[in-house]
């Protein structure tokens, strides 16, 4: 019971507070365009950046610019990686966003799947390098 304890009091302390801020930069590729949509060739990767603000108080996930299903969670969170992610799952799904921020290296992969009515998808992916601002 006292270890069971004193595990609990580790694994509170290990747990972040606040907000991290991270800049990111890497490539995008989406792997269809959906319709309406003006993407480039699907699988083509281009360059992208971004700013991600991690806010452990309220375990939301804020990235400007970005349009994935809002709001993105932060899953769960170690000292050497935070899982991000969210879906649209309200029985007519709409879409999904997950992603692994690896905190030592900064290195960062996400996809954000889009549904559109008739059940097609597009995905893009996101391949990152984060480092704390």
């Amino acid at each position: 019971m006292i270890a069971a304890l004193a595990l609990l009091l580790v694994l509170a302390a290990a747990e972040p507070t606040g907000t991290l801020t991270f800049a990111c930069e890497g490539t995008v590729a989406r792997s269809k365009p959906s319709p309406g949509n003006t993407y480039p060739e699907f699988g083509k990767q281009e360059p992208v950046s971004m700013t991600i603000v991690l806010n452990f108080t309220t375990g939301k996930v804020e990235i400007a610019g970005f349009s994935a299903v809002a709001p993105i969670d932060i899953i769960f969170s170690t000292e050497t990686s935070v899982s991000l992610g969210n879906y649209d799952g309200n029985g007519n799904p709409t879409g999904g966003f997950a992603a692994m921020l690896n905190r030592l290296t900064g290195e960062m992969e996400a996809n954000d799947t889009v549904i559109d009515a008739n059940g097609l998808y597009s995905t893009t992916h996101y391949s990152l390098k984060c480092k704390p601002t």
